[in-house]
């Protein structure tokens, strides 16, 4: 009785005009987000290899003349474009876009959205404005679609699935056969599943051709597993509002109220939760430090600093400081000044991180946020991109001074204290010998590690609810 339940809903689903509006305009919506994609990509990696091939300019003119100029090699370290942005680009435009190594001084900083008018700063200060119309920004990727479109044609074919029967008469005609309530429910939620399902198989199929047309993205078994993986995902994502929907039809007596209903917990979890939600925490619990404030820490620290040192300093250090360029007590000095205003930065940008970590621990009733948690876990994109560059940046700054200590560790007068450029003197330094930046891409066992805790929590919320209509549907009144 199941097969036959299941056939007639699915057939049914299959040629009804939602299924056809709902396969054009994900189709139609894919080749748009795909042209636009391509250009935007193509741009990226062109500002990228811009920055590598300026970062290698400096790297030569500090090798040639070290002296003159170690104060001007500043390299610049963007996130790497990844053709995985279209799958998810999990509001990387919201973030900082990558770091500076300040070489002379050993710091990290962040590089700035507004670096071409701002020049280099600490931290960029958000306002509150700018906090405002970040979270009510949407990225055009593949993930938008489903989290927009296919919820939403989830609810529309779900939100009438008993409502529907009933007001035709059917729903008492197909339960006064020997078919359970169970099979009801499950041949609907399977054959509404599947009727969303295959436009989405489709069109994740049409944009890997797209890509692979415009050389975006190249086919290997890492990308098919991450567009597998980003499929069945989805399904998961989706069939929660298939269940949703039904929810919504179970507990109506009309297709009308449901639809209401149905529309309004749509609203609710997919626009109004997700995004007023982390706008609350920004604007109320977590105020972002203005640079004002940052420097004031700064300067505290640095007051400290001094203090401790005040009795060992030289009597003429105020009047003649250039005499004490190379001294082990003043390279020690500021070898602590620049730590301390690196690690207050760095505590800065841990609690930003932490602020978003929060949000997304509190964030968990909705699944449109766990959904977007995952995807961007999964391909390596948005918070854990940022976390893994700057994770890399610091350690290829650490290890690029170990290598200067290293060159100046055999010339005369070198300080064991700090990167004392002034002792490497005049002589060239081998360019090709030098430590290169290159950004490598987060494990595959890593990034889906970070995403399980997200996908069972989403798991759990399709069981949670398959076990609530279950339960309502059996006292569901079919007359």
């Amino acid at each position: 009785m199941f097969k036959q339940i299941f056939k007639r809903q699915l057939t049914e689903d299959i040629l009804s005009y939602r299924f056809l509006v709902n396969l054009i305009l994900i189709l139609f919506t894919v080749i748009g987000f795909s042209l636009i994609f391509a250009n935007y990509f193509r741009d990226l990696q062109e500002r990228y290899a811009k920055t590598v091939v300026e970062n290698d300019k400096r790297l030569a003119d500090f090798a040639r003349e070290p002296i003159s100029n170690v104060t001007n090699a500043v390299l610049e370290f963007p996130m790497e474009p990844r053709a995985e942005l279209f799958i998810s680009e999990g509001s990387e435009d919201r973030l900082p876009p990558g770091f500076f190594f300040i070489m002379d001084r050993d710091i990290v900083k962040i590089l700035s959205r507004n670096q071409e008018t701002g020049g280099i700063l600490m931290y960029e200060p958000v306002s509150k404005m700018t906090q405002f119309s970040s979270n009510l920004s949407y990225s055009p990727d593949l993930m938008f679609i489903v989290e927009f479109l296919l919820s939403f044609f989830a609810i529309v074919l779900s939100f009438n699935a008993a409502t529907e029967e009933k007001e035709k008469g059917t729903l008492r005609l197909v339960l006064s056969n020997p078919a359970k309530r169970a099979s009801f429910l499950l041949s609907k939620y399977l054959s509404t599943l599947m009727t969303i399902g295959l436009p989405l198989l489709l069109g994740l199929i049409l944009s890997i051709l797209l890509l692979l047309e415009f050389g975006i993205m190249p086919i290997s078994s890492s990308v098919i597993t991450e567009f597998l993986l980003f499929f069945l995902v989805s399904l998961v994502f989706v069939s929660a509002f298939v269940l949703l929907g039904m929810l919504c039809s179970v507990f109506s007596q009309s297709s009308k109220n449901s639809l209401v209903l149905s529309l309004i917990v749509w609203v609710f979890l997919v626009v109004v939760f997700p995004k007023a939600f982390g706008l609350i925490l920004n604007m109320k619990r977590f105020d972002i430090p203005t640079e004002e404030q940052i420097n004031k820490r700064i300067d505290s620290r640095r007051a400290k600093i001094s203090k401790k040192y005040k009795d060992q300093m030289p009597a003429d250090y105020s009047s003649n400081s250039y005499k004490y360029d190379r001294d082990p007590l003043i390279l020690t000095i500021t070898a602590e000044m620049n730590k301390a205003r690196q690690d207050i930065n760095d505590d800065i940008l841990r609690k930003k991180i932490s602020t978003i970590q929060t949000l997304r621990a509190v964030n968990f009733i909705s699944p449109a946020s766990l959904y977007g948690y995952s995807v961007s876990s999964i391909v390596g994109t948005g918070l854990s991109h940022f976390q893994h560059l700057w994770t890399q940046v610091k350690q290829y700054g650490s290890d690029f001074i170990s290598q200067i200590k290293g060159e100046k560790a055999t010339r005369e007068h070198s300080s064991p204290f700090y990167f004392d450029y002034l002792a490497l003197g005049e002589k060239k330094l081998e360019f090709n010998a030098l430590l290169k930046f290159k950004e490598k891409e987060t494990r595959f066992g890593d990034r889906l590690n970070d995403s399980l805790p997200y996908l069972g929590l989403l798991a759990l919320y399709n069981l949670f609810l398959f076990a609530f209509v279950f339960y309502k549907f059996q006292n569901y009144d079919v007359r």
